[in-house]
């Protein structure tokens, strides 16, 4: 069965960088919504959308980073080489990674 979101053959309805972008936007959105009870005023929906904007711009921010760096530490060449998606789930991985950890230490906060 193909991939319901990007059409990847063999996939089981969804493939694994659909998946990881997936709880992705779930991981920015629930940090986003942890960091507006702490900080926003909640009766004011301008205040919790400006609030979820900086979380999300700050989390896209620490993705960008760390996919830069993980292209400075691998070789491209190389994970192409071991197939024509590996490169794209691999970045879907890793911004999976990133948020997963932000939205972590965002339920640490008080």
């Amino acid at each position: 069965m193909a991939c319901q979101e990007c059409g990847r053959a063999r996939s089981a309805g969804l493939c694994e960088t659909c998946d990881h972008r997936r709880r992705t936007e779930a991981l920015i959105g629930e940090a986003g919504l942890l960091a507006a009870v702490s900080s926003a005023d909640l009766a004011d929906p301008s205040s919790v959308e400006a609030v979820t904007a900086e979380v999300r711009a700050s989390i896209e921010d620490a993705i960008a980073a760390e996919w830069e760096q993980f292209q400075q530490i691998t070789e491209l060449a190389a994970l192409e080489a071991a197939g024509p998606d590996a490169v794209e789930d691999a970045a879907a991985h890793n911004a999976f990674l990133t948020a997963e950890s932000a939205a972590a230490e965002y339920w640490r906060r008080p």
